[in-house]
């Protein structure tokens, strides 16, 4: 669960009874927010990073990676690698 780190570290230091600890993070079972209240607990993570130039049939696709989006900020539209121009909708999803 990507919201679950700071939990169970927390939980683990007070059952070590120590004040500081260092924890190993599986990529995919973390996120920034969770990563900055370990730091505030003196928690220190080690993180594997995803690596975004991998795909597989179920992931991110190199040429769909939102640097390969261009902007158009007269229409406020984005053009996709395959030239098609995407509108908001005004929701985030």
């Amino acid at each position: 669960d990507r919201n679950a780190l700071t939990a169970i570290a927390l939980e683990a230091k007070e059952n070590l009874a120590i004040e500081t600890c260092t924890v190993l993070v599986d990529k995919g079972y973390h996120n920034g927010r969770e990563i900055t209240h370990c730091k505030d607990n003196n928690i220190v993570t080690i993180v594997a990073h995803p690596d975004p130039r991998k795909s597989n049939e179920n992931g991110i696709q190199p040429a769909y990676l939102v640097a390969k989006f261009k902007y158009d900020k007269q229409t406020d539209t984005y053009i996709c690698p395959q030239g098609a121009t995407l509108k908001t909708t005004g929701r985030w999803h």
